[in-house]
C-alpha cells in the first residue's frame, strides 16, 4: 500500500480496484456458464456509469479510504458486468477462477471498446 501512495492519483485507482478484483477472485465448485460473445451488450447501464464516474472522478481528486476503495472497486467490476446480460454479481461469485478471468475480460474488453466510441469523441 506505501508503494501506491507515491503513485499519481490515476495509478491509485486502477492499483486499487486491480486489488479488489483479485482479492475477489476466488474458486467455487458451482460454477455458472461463460456468456458467448454474442450476448455481450454495446451499452453500459447507464446508473453503474454513473457511479463508476463518480468514483473515477473522487479517485482522482484525493486518496479513498479502504471502504471507499472496496465500493469503487466493485463499482468498477459491475460495471463490466453490466456488458454480460447472463452474468451478474451473484453469478460472478459462483463461477470458478477460470470462468471469473474470462467474464471480466470480456465485461472489461466491452467497456473498453464503449468508452474508445462513446466517450473520447
Amino acid at each position: 500500500m506505501k508503494l501506491a501512495l507515491l503513485l499519481s492519483p490515476p495509478a491509485i485507482t486502477v492499483a486499487i480496484w486491480t486489488a479488489v478484483e483479485v482479492q475477489s477472485v476466488h474458486s467455487s465448485s458451482n460454477a455458472a456458464p461463460i456468456p458467448s460473445h454474442n450476448s455481450v451488450l454495446d451499452a453500459p447501464n447507464p446508473a453503474l456509469l454513473t457511479r463508476y464516474l463518480k468514483c473515477s472522478a473522487e479517485a482522482e481528486r484525493r486518496v479513498l479510504s479502504a471502504a471507499e476503495a472496496n465500493e469503487c472497486g466493485e463499482s468498477y467490476l459491475e460495471l463490466k458486468l453490466s456488458f454480460l446480460p447472463e452474468v451478474g454479481p451473484s453469478e460472478f461469485q459462483a463461477m470458478n477462477v477460470e470462468q471469473k478471468v474470462l467474464a471480466n475480460r470480456q465485461g472489461y474488453e466491452a467497456l473498453r471498446t464503449w468508452h474508445q466510441e462513446n466517450l473520447q469523441r
